[in-house]
């Protein structure tokens, strides 16, 4: 293979799987960088091969295009979280998912789901449960849409109501929130009116996400009493 940044001809699973990294991470470039810079001690040969011919400033041009189609991507998922979440916080967040790990571990049910995951982690951190919510709701959708029949990778999902029960979907993934995130006609809420709404929440309310056969799904929400 013959690439503009790199002569790298795929020669072993492990070079090919670095050189996808490189395409996303500045954190592996730049560790993978230094190591050449000292002598390459640790590295395998085809590794080392790759970094012979790399050209670290394309790289970067490439990292950067990888993030904005990452962006458009999970603007069509994540319509509400991204009129809701203040732009530098988003972009910073998708930026880090690339940058990490977790990019390329499958937590989830599909790449929007897999990327709720890490968001949920990173708006908690912040202290922002509101958003860690929302993106959780949209990130549920996204992996039923892609895997209905796959189990749930959320830690502390909850037995589906009885409501939802009703529903006979193939498909209920459920949780608890203090957060508003359905309005009165159980539309998800986003922009300011998520967040006039979220300003003083009291209670808590029990999420439920069912998916149906015909590929469509409903959200829904029950108070939940909380016991003093």
């Amino acid at each position: 293979m013959t690439s503009s940044i790199a002569r790298f001809d795929g020669s072993t699973t492990d070079a090919m799987e670095t050189f996808l990294r490189l395409l996303y991470s500045p954190t592996l470039a730049s560790g993978l960088r230094l190591a050449a810079e000292h002598g390459g001690d640790g590295l395998d040969p085809d590794t080392r091969s790759i970094l012979d011919t790399l050209d670290f400033e394309r790289l970067a041009f490439f990292q950067r295009s990888r993030v904005s189609q990452l962006h458009v991507h999970f603007r069509r998922q994540f319509g509400a979280l991204v009129a809701t979440a203040p732009a530098p916080m988003l972009e910073s967040i998708i930026a880090g998912f690339a940058d990490s790990p977790r990019f390329w571990e499958p937590r989830g049910r599909s790449l929007g789901e897999n990327f709720a995951l890490f968001a949920y982690e990173r708006f908690t951190a912040q202290e922002r449960p509101d958003l860690a919510d929302l993106v959780r709701l949209q990130g549920i959708v996204s992996g039923m849409s892609a895997r209905p029949t796959a189990d749930s990778p959320w830690p502390d999902r909850r037995p589906p109501p009885a409501v939802a029960l009703g529903l006979h979907a193939i498909a209920l993934d459920c949780f608890h929130t203090r957060s508003r995130l359905l309005d009165e006609r159980g539309a998800v809420l986003s922009g300011d009116q998520f967040l006039q709404d979220n300003a003083a929440v009291d209670g808590m309310s029990e999420v439920f996400v069912a998916y149906f056969s015909d590929r469509s799904a409903v959200v829904g929400s029950v108070p939940v009493e909380v016991q003093s």
